[in-house]
């Protein structure tokens, strides 16, 4: 037997698979991988062997055969009065030595390849087991040359997902499940803004109608717009997004395009020109309801998009903004409901089916602005404690 085949014969096996466990206890996952990468092993152990019995059998075949007789083919029996009728053939040559060596080498390639197979499934499995270890979140500090790896019972976030960019270097600094698909109610509002930003007219006068704001769901999430108010699109998009209005949302929705269908449509284009493969919308609301669903990672590289857009900007970061009674319509206040130290922005949401989600920008001592992201926490409060944690990292 040769020695790489010996390695991985059934026989190795068990030594083979004792030596991790002896520095670390069995677990209920490791011992369905191990059962898991026993099964492979010999399954591929098996294989070989019965491909070492084929090329076996056909070497001794080869050396078995008799020779076969050129005298047939040759000129001498090809003359007028030949019966054969067979044209001049030339003789065959000899065989080589490196003919009679074919065979050998051709079996120690099929073993060449039949090891890489095995190594392969090894692989396989060992990317399962890597795939089932507890979630683990990376930190990477702008101003360092490395990342730090920081186990994730060290940073007990709560919710589903979390993510952190470096606005100015694009660095990713903390990412758990950053790209799995979940609701994100609230947040939805950052590209409601968008759309009506870049398709919009802001100094456009908008009418607040009846009808309008019966669509918008019944929820604490609103602006408290009043029918026959007569605002401009710039004045509703503090509306939307420091109070979270949903009346606000549908009254933008109604200017900017006719009507809720098409601007919505017209935020699964934006999101697809942003390329946020993993962000689709089917209302203005963020409500779990369908395929509405986003990730954090896409929330985090919306936002960066966002930002650089000024009429987004001076709103995100305002804590509160004023509309004066006219003769066209009341007096407005809305006041953003987050006010934590060491963050310049933010939007967040609630819903008892998906949990509470938040996006905020911070400034570090660095000079660089990070964004952030966490989707589906337990509670606002909940939430609330989870942010403050990762200001700190």
């Amino acid at each position: 037997m040769e020695p790489l085949d010996k390695w991985f014969s059934p026989d190795q096996l068990e030594e083979q698979l004792a030596r991790p466990s002896r520095s670390h206890p069995p677990t209920a996952v490791n011992e369905r991988l191990l059962h898991d990468l026993t099964f492979v092993v010999e399954e591929d152990a098996q294989r070989l062997e019965r491909l070492r019995a084929r090329l076996l059998a056909q070497a001794a075949d080869n050396r078995k055969r008799p020779p076969i007789s050129i005298q047939p083919y040759q000129s001498g029996m090809s003359g007028p009065q030949g019966s054969s009728g067979l044209q001049d053939v030339p003789a065959r040559r000899p065989a080589s030595h490196s003919d009679v060596k074919r065979t050998p080498r051709l079996f120690q390639l099929s073993l060449g390849l039949v090891a890489l197979l095995i190594i392969g499934s090894m692989l396989g499995i060992f990317t399962r087991m890597k795939s089932h270890q507890p979630l683990q979140v990376s930190f990477q500090h702008p101003a360092s040359t490395g990342v730090a790896s920081v186990p994730a019972s060290s940073v007990p976030i709560h919710g589903a997902a979390a993510y952190m960019l470096d606005t100015m270097t694009g660095r990713m600094l903390v990412d758990i499940n950053s790209r799995a698909h979940l609701p994100f109610v609230g947040v939805v509002r950052l590209m409601t803004a968008v759309v009506a930003i870049e398709n919009g007219n802001l100094d456009q006068s908008v009418t607040i109608s009846q009808n309008v704001l019966q669509e918008a769901p019944q929820s604490p999430s609103s602006a408290q717009l009043v029918a026959g108010d007569r605002l401009t699109l710039r004045d509703l998009l503090p509306a939307l997004l420091l109070s979270g209005g949903n009346d606000a949302a549908v009254v933008i929705a109604h200017t900017v395009t006719g009507n809720t269908p098409n601007f919505v449509a017209q935020m699964n284009d934006e999101a697809h020109q942003l390329q946020l493969y993993d962000t689709h919308f089917n209302n203005l609301y963020g409500t779990p309801v369908g395929d509405e669903y986003s990730s954090a990672a896409d929330l985090a590289h919306l936002t960066r998009y966002a930002l650089q857009l000024s009429e987004f900007s001076s709103i995100f970061g305002a804590q509160q903004h004023r509309v004066a009674a006219t003769e066209h319509n009341h007096a407005y206040q809305w006041i953003s409901s987050i006010d934590a130290p060491g963050i310049t922005g933010a939007i967040s949401g609630y819903d008892a089916r998906a949990g509470a989600s938040i996006v905020f920008s911070s400034r570090r001592a660095d000079g660089h602005v990070v964004i952030g992201v966490e989707l589906g926490a337990p509670s606002m409060s909940i939430l609330s404690a989870d942010t403050r944690l990762l200001l700190q990292q």
